[in-house]
Order: C-alpha cells, then sequence, then structure tokens
C-alpha cells in the first residue's frame, strides 16, 4: 500500500511564500510525512537572522505544503531537505509524536 503525502500545488505554494516573506519573524519547518507514520521531525525559529538566511536558501519548488499566519510560516519539506537545510545552523530539531 502507498502511503500518499498531503502536497499542495507548487503555483499556491510559490504565490504564499513570495507574497509574506519579507513580513515573516517565526519559521517552523516540518518533515512532510503521511498520516500514518508515528512521529515527524521539526524546528521552530525565532532568530530573526536564521529566518531571513533559510528563507533565501530556500528551494521554493521543494516545499510541499506552507500554512501562513500573522508573520509566520510552517513549511513542509522531505527529511533530506530539512536537514540540508538546517546543516550548520545553530537550530533544536525535534521530534514530534502524533
Amino acid at each position: 500500500m502507498i502511503k500518499e503525502q498531503l502536497i499542495m500545488d507548487n503555483r499556491e505554494v510559490q504565490d504564499k511564500f513570495n507574497r509574506y516573506k519579507d513580513t515573516v519573524v517565526s519559521l517552523g519547518i516540518w518533515e512532510n510525512q503521511p498520516i500514518q507514520v508515528d512521529s515527524v521531525y521539526y524546528v521552530d525559529i525565532k532568530d530573526k537572522e536564521i529566518v531571513k538566511e533559510i528563507l533565501k536558501e530556500i528551494d521554493v519548488r521543494k516545499i510541499q505544503r506552507i500554512y501562513v499566519s500573522d508573520r509566520e510560516y510552517d513549511i513542509h519539506v522531505t527529511r533530506e531537505y530539512l536537514f540540508k537545510l538546517l546543516k550548520g545552523k545553530k537550530v533544536k530539531i525535534f521530534n514530534c509524536m502524533y
């Protein structure tokens, strides 16, 4: 059985990402996994300099889902891309149980 992931249309992701990226002060990056998985990796970044650095580095085409709220992004990417983005940055990576 193939486990399906919730993946948004890339045009919608690009539109949301580009429209609000200059106002973001909090960035949550999540490992996008099927609902059947027990846990996922995530990071919650509040440091403005690290947020700006990641937003410059990120390849929008690799974002699978994005949620936007008041000056905050929740971005869902693959596990490999999550760790690639965070390499060399001083952030805490958490493992969240469903």
